[in-house]
């Protein structure tokens, strides 16, 4: 997988980078443990941590394309996330998404993981 999908804390599901990162066909096990998730039918909560992970136009692409499929359960289960960013530039590319395609769920970014983590344990939900 590109990114590994950790849901040991659940209802808190931690996204991150793997080696495989920069592997297009590596993001297909990921999206397929992400629709796992999603077929629970239960609300949650995403950190993601963009660390270490470089990004380009395509995979955003690809990740734009499966949020758009799968809008109605993202919608309907996913309650938060929180998003750790290393760099500005990784700042940048997640508000420019979050300009393209607002989402209901609350969605912050964050320079600090503990901060992030905080965050999302005190998010009561969706935004609306």
């Amino acid at each position: 997988m590109a990114y590994a999908v950790d849901d040991s804390r659940w209802p808190v599901v931690t996204v991150r980078p793997t080696e495989l990162v920069n592997d297009i066909a590596a993001l297909d096990g990921t999206y397929r443990a992400l629709e796992l998730l999603l077929a629970r039918r239960q609300r949650f909560r995403v950190l993601l941590d963009l660390r270490g992970g470089a990004s380009s136009p395509r995979r955003r692409q690809r990740f734009l394309d499966w949020g758009k499929r799968h809008a109605i359960d993202l919608t309907s289960y996913l309650a938060a996330i929180a998003i750790v960013v290393g760099t500005s530039f990784e700042r940048g590319i997640v508000t420019a998404v979050t300009w393209m395609y607002a989402p209901p769920w609350a969605l912050r970014v964050f320079s600090d993981r503990a901060e992030a983590e905080t965050w999302l344990a005190s998010e009561p939900g969706p935004r609306g």
